[in-house]
This record gives C-alpha cells, sequence and structure tokens, in this order.
C-alpha cells in the first residue's frame, strides 16, 4: 500500500469509520483506502493467517450462526481480471458445530449474534418447478 493524502471522502476498510479528505492515509488501486493508525496496527494472527490464507482476497469477515451451524463468511471485491471486478463478493470460508469452537479458531472475527437471518442464504436464485409457458427444451437442448 501507498501513503497518500486522501483526495475524496470515504471509508477505512479495516476499521469502517470515515476517512476525509486530506487526511492520511493508506492507498492501493483496488483495496480502499485504510486509516495509518489501522494500517500499523499488528493485525491479530487469527485474521493475519485468513488474509494469508484467502490471498487477501476478504476485507472483512463474520461468524454467523445459521440453523445449528455456525459459518465463517468472507466479504469483499472481486478484483481486477475477473468477469465480476467491482462487485461485491462473499462467500462460506468455514464451519463449525458451535460457537464456542468458532471463537476459539477466530477469537477476533465479530459474531453475528443480532438474530437476523443470514441475508447471503435468503439472496439465492431459485427456480420454480413448472418452466414458464415459452420455455422449449429444444431451443438449447436443456431440460427444466
Amino acid at each position: 500500500m501507498k501513503k497518500i493524502r486522501a483526495k475524496y471522502a470515504g471509508t477505512c476498510r479495516r476499521c469502517k469509520k470515515a476517512v476525509e479528505v486530506g487526511e492520511q492515509v493508506y492507498w492501493a488501486t483496488g483495496k480502499g483506502v485504510q486509516h495509518v493508525e489501522c494500517h500499523d496496527a499488528k493485525q491479530p494472527a487469527d485474521l493475519k493467517a485468513l488474509n494469508d490464507r484467502t490471498r487477501g482476497e476478504f476485507d472483512d469477515f463474520e461468524l454467523v450462526p445459521e440453523d445449528g451451524t455456525v459459518w465463517l463468511w468472507g466479504y469483499g471485491t472481486y478484483k481486477r481480471g475477473s468477469v465480476l471486478a467491482g462487485q461485491h463478493r462473499q462467500a462460506r470460508l468455514d464451519s463449525f458445530d458451535s460457537l464456542e469452537e468458532a471463537r476459539a479458531a477466530y477469537p477476533s472475527v465479530k459474531v453475528r449474534d443480532d438474530g437476523t437471518v443470514n441475508m447471503h442464504a435468503s439472496h439465492y436464485i431459485s427456480l420454480p418447478d413448472v418452466p414458464p409457458s415459452d420455455f422449449d427444451p429444444m431451443d438449447a437442448g436443456e431440460e427444466w
């Protein structure tokens, strides 16, 4: 990352707080900005290991209890070179049988415990059981 003065107002990718125009920050193409203090702060070992394992592809992580399983979610943005470049990215990276097990593995990762439904699960695309009236399997050789 390169140390610069912010040209635009924005949000620190590490602490999620505001970055003001003219403030000294660290910046990298495709990664955004970080406050100098956030950049220089020692990263906890579990987060460093996660970033190393995922090659820095995710900016944030969250433990999400869901139907008896605790999922480790990673959030980020698709990088340049991907057909999805610039779009939001999220992925399940690990799973645990209990919150205690998840917290032991990733003590620095925040836990979503507000009782909300996991927004990620509600965004899966589903198809109806019956094809639309204009569907013809001969068009592409596909079946419903």
